[in-house]
């Protein structure tokens, strides 16, 4: 978080981080309760495959049919949060350049996952190594 917290700040961003609706200032992640459901169940030895909820909206008007959406929320107050098929860092100013942003983000995940393909090539099992990494920052 620290890491990921430093590649936004500047004194615009820092003043508008957890107020003007904006994200708050600790970086965290939503992930939305299928999700959440899904990875609790993996880390505690269940293999089930992830199939994300359908929410059903009807706007009440005529002519406009009710219309099927991912149930995920799209949690405007997390910074990080999980957006059906990705995650979306909301947390970056709107006159920041990104690519520091993105430099940060993808080393961040370069080096997880350099990690976990060490454990792997060396003979544990993939879904051993998932299950530690969820255990050890959950």
């Amino acid at each position: 978080g620290d890491l990921m917290r430093m590649a936004i700040a500047s004194p615009g961003n820092d003043f508008r981080l957890g107020a003007c609706e904006a994200p708050p200032a600790i970086i965290s992640t939503y992930l939305g309760q299928d999700m959440t459901d899904y990875l609790e169940a993996f880390m505690n030895g269940e293999l089930t495959k992830y199939t994300p909820g359908k929410k059903t909206i009807d706007v009440g008007v005529p002519g406009v049919h009710a219309f099927q959406v991912p149930a995920e929320d799209r949690n405007r107050t997390s910074p990080f949060p999980y957006g059906g098929c990705r995650f979306e860092f909301r947390a970056v100013g709107s006159v920041q350049n990104v690519s520091m942003v993105n430099t940060v983000l993808n080393t961040m995940c370069a080096e997880k996952f350099a990690e976990f393909a060490d454990k792997i090539q060396a003979g544990a099992d993939p879904a051993d190594v998932a299950r530690e990494a969820l255990k050890k920052h959950w």
